[in-house]
């Protein structure tokens, strides 16, 4: 819009300060209708809350006695957790500067080099995507080479606007040509390209700024192309022609195939977790059974396994037990190829703690809940400051002092426990779940003592 309504007031009349005045105000006026997205900012952009907060202050009289505490909020500021990320993210490119940790891998990567200051925060349990920075988001998954070639591209654009376009002189005269008219809108597009820019440094890029980053070039590099004719070819269609038709008529049904499977796959995967939140697993897998045949995605797989070891949990109550134990074999088939496949996905390997979880319920077998064990033993090794972690890890040595049968091994297993979840406790001095689990422990070890 920006573009639309400079250009057309350039084309008008290039009067400096209207322009200038022009240019401020549709900067200006959607800040105000639309805010900023900061709530710090906007709290003073909101001028008629202000003035009411205000008027209320000034009208009401302060009471003589107060009897409960002010409210407060624990939502972190969004500027406050962006550092944070940033943090991480800084940390990720120094561990992998040349390449990255490989593209689109943010998610599964910041759990690596994770900031402890991330576990007070009101998101400490989100996953991010995004370095919510498109430099930073570059820098840590493509590494200095990813980020060099970026700062690249865009100054490069910057510079062949600044150095062949810009200095194009426009006339005085009402009547502009074509070049001229081409040069006040690739100083429009220019502004819009740089407000990209800006904005990805506290954001990142959504599908349509990313085809805007890409197009706004290309726009101003077609506009000012040289003028080429070519000689009318004839009607009739050489071989060549034709193959290379046949060619991109395959290669285009082919690819709206894919993205139709595509499609269907992730709608079927999308029901699938509607179920899994509320608890109809059996719905949840016949979903996800067809999403991982339309497309053997990874996250597709994993949903499927961590189903599949739940309902195998309910076949066994249920006392189908040849039922529930080749669901639980086929869950655990699934899980360990994901794992061999992708050893450093933290995300499966917390599967495979869980999944040990429900087959223990099955065979009742120690070695079930060892093999958990060592699954989030491994988790805990790529992400270290994840504090749910040692929290399983103190629920699972708890699980083993109740099966164990050896009085020394079982003082070692609740001394295990209560590492863990002191652990737990260290990492997030706030985790209120985790204080009571350490309650419980020490009341299950008769080890709890009221007062000082």
């Amino acid at each position: 819009m920006n573009t639309i309504v400079g250009y057309y007031f350039f084309y008008i009349k290039t009067n400096f300060k209207k322009i200038l005045i022009i240019l401020l105000l549709i900067t200006i006026i959607p800040v105000f209708l639309f805010k900023t997205g900061e709530s710090k900012i906007d709290k003073i952009l909101n001028f008629e809350l202000s003035i009411l907060n205000y008027q209320k202050k000034q009208s009401s009289s302060p009471p003589l006695f107060t009897n409960h505490q002010p409210l407060v909020t624990n939502v972190t500021e969004s500027f406050d957790i962006r550092k944070i990320v940033w943090e991480g993210a800084w940390k990720l490119a120094l561990r992998y500067p040349l390449f990255g940790t490989g593209v689109e891998t943010f998610a599964y990567s910041y759990n690596f080099v994770r900031p402890v200051a991330h576990n007070l925060t009101s998101e400490w349990d989100y996953v991010y995507n995004k370095a919510h920075n498109e430099y930073f988001n570059y820098l840590s998954t493509t590494g200095f080479v990813g980020l060099i070639s970026y700062l690249f591209l865009i100054l490069s654009f910057i510079f062949y606007v600044f150095l062949s376009v810009i200095p194009v002189k426009i006339p005085s005269s009402e009547r502009m040509t074509k070049q001229n008219n081409d040069t006040i809108l690739t100083v429009c597009l220019l502004i819009s390209y740089l407000t990209i820019l800006i904005t990805n440094f506290f954001g990142f890029s959504t599908t349509t700024i990313q085809l805007f980053f890409f197009l706004i070039p290309a726009f101003v590099f077609s506009a000012f192309l040289p003028t080429t004719t070519y000689p009318l070819q004839p009607d009739k269609l050489t071989n060549i022609q034709k193959l290379g038709i046949f060619l991109l008529l395959s290669s285009t049904i082919y690819l709206l195939y894919s993205v139709a499977i595509y499609y269907l796959a992730d709608v079927n995967y999308s029901f699938g977790l509607k179920y899994s939140r509320i608890n109809d697993q059996q719905k949840a897998v016949e979903y996800f059974e067809k999403a991982v045949k339309l497309r053997p995605e990874p996250v597709y797989i994993d949903k499927f396994s961590s189903s599949l070891s739940y309902l195998s949990a309910i076949a066994n109550i249920q006392k189908q037990y040849e039922l529930a134990k080749k669901i639980a074999s086929l869950s655990d088939t699934y899980n360990r190829k994901l794992i061999q496949d992708y050893p450093k996905n933290l995300f499966y390997w917390k599967t495979r703690a869980k999944n040990m979880y429900y087959f223990y319920q099955i065979t009742g077998q120690e070695n079930e809940i060892l093999q958990g064990v060592e699954a989030l033993k491994k988790a805990m090794e790529l992400s270290p400051t994840d504090p749910k972690i040692p929290y399983s890890l103190a629920l699972y040595y708890s699980i083993i002092y109740d099966i164990g049968k050896n009085n020394p091994e079982k003082i070692e297993w609740r001394k295990l426990s209560l590492q863990e979840i002191d652990k737990s406790i260290k990492l997030k001095p706030n985790y209120q779940e985790a204080y009571k689990l350490k309650e419980e422990l020490l009341k299950k070890y008769n080890l709890y003592k009221v007062g000082p």
